[in-house]
């Protein structure tokens, strides 16, 4: 049975086509240096190094990992929703965006945590706007990660404890309400959007992704045809319970 190219979410490309030059880069180290960020590199003109750091990782084999098993998470409900071409550019606008904050707040690094983050962006809107379009788990899990990013920001394990504290707390809370499902969207998505613009303001760069990923799903948005997708994306869901 023959697999057509067009029948492949654009997330696994991304995944093979990252790995392949992330694993380069463990081979021939020169590789992470030839393609990270570089100091002074977008005002020499050299405007592809905004493109390069998303698909070599500075921090070694643990951060490679997780941001491929992260971009595979979410992308598994951001793709379907929006579709491959949307999907691919809140990716990629998001992705340049951290890596342009990047180079005024810390110059030296890569990855693509901060194109993830710009996905995590969308489905902020989406629990704000329809709860329903974003899983349970996969709002929790948003909002842990979310959480980690704030204690890096602060380089402080005892805030990422406090939070975490605090997160575990406030679900105990709402899952003893009786419309536990209608608060706990809206809380994920007010509490992760003040954690974008904390990061922001700490000049973390992966705040300022995630803003970057709730403008474009905002422009989206104005599209009837994605409205429409969605409607009848959600539509299924309801009638396949």
């Amino acid at each position: 049975m023959k697999v057509k190219l067009t029948n492949i979410p654009a997330m696994v490309f991304l995944i093979v086509i990252t790995s392949i030059i992330t694993g380069l880069q463990f081979i021939y180290p020169e590789v992470l240096s030839a393609l990270r960020r570089h100091p002074g590199a977008l005002s020499t003109g050299e405007w592809w190094y905004l493109i390069t750091p998303l698909f070599v990782h500075s921090d070694g084999w643990p951060q490679f990992l997780f941001n491929m098993a992260s971009l595979a998470f979410f992308g598994i409900t951001v793709e379907p929703l929006f579709g491959s071409s949307r999907f691919l550019v809140l990716y990629f606008v998001s992705g340049l965006t951290g890596q342009a904050a990047g180079y005024a707040w810390s110059p030296e690094g890569a990855g693509n945590s901060v194109a993830v983050c710009g996905l995590i962006g969308s489905l902020l809107v989406l629990l704000l706007i329809r709860n329903r379009y974003v899983k349970p788990f996969t709002s929790l899990f948003i909002l842990y990660y979310i959480t980690s990013l704030i204690g890096q920001a602060f380089n402080s394990y005892v805030l990422f404890a406090v939070l975490i504290l605090l997160i575990i707390g406030a679900q105990t809370f709402l899952l003893r309400q009786k419309d536990r499902m209608k608060w706990w969207g809206p809380f994920v998505g007010i509490a992760s959007l003040l954690g974008a613009i904390v990061m922001t303001l700490l000049h973390n760069n992966h705040g300022l992704a995630i803003l970057a990923g709730i403008c474009v799903t905002l422009l989206m948005l104005l599209d009837p045809k994605l409205i429409t997708r969605l409607t009848n994306l959600s539509d299924s869901r309801v009638l396949n319970r």
